[in-house]
């Protein structure tokens, strides 16, 4: 992935932050309304998809939230290196 520097071999944490805000926004949350309205709409039972999406969604935000405990911790401990 891109959020890898494979030259140093550290995780690239805000692009990683970025990719997880871009794929829950772009992907998981777009699917999910499209799939709502088909619900909706056209009465067609989709249901296991939108779980899908909510699960994703919710994977999204506990890793959002993982890589700022970790930058958190990370400047509270003085350690700002990576």
């Amino acid at each position: 992935m891109l959020e890898k520097d494979f030259e140093k071999g550290k995780l690239l944490r805000k692009r990683a932050l970025w990719r997880n805000v871009f794929e829950m926004a772009l992907v998981n949350f777009v699917f999910l309304i499209t799939r709502s309205v088909i619900l909706i709409k056209y009465e067609k039972d989709e249901s296991i998809f939108l779980l899908k999406n909510l699960i994703a969604i919710i994977l999204g935000i506990m890793g959002i939230r993982n890589h700022k405990v970790v930058s958190l911790s990370r400047f509270l401990s003085g350690n700002l290196q990576e």
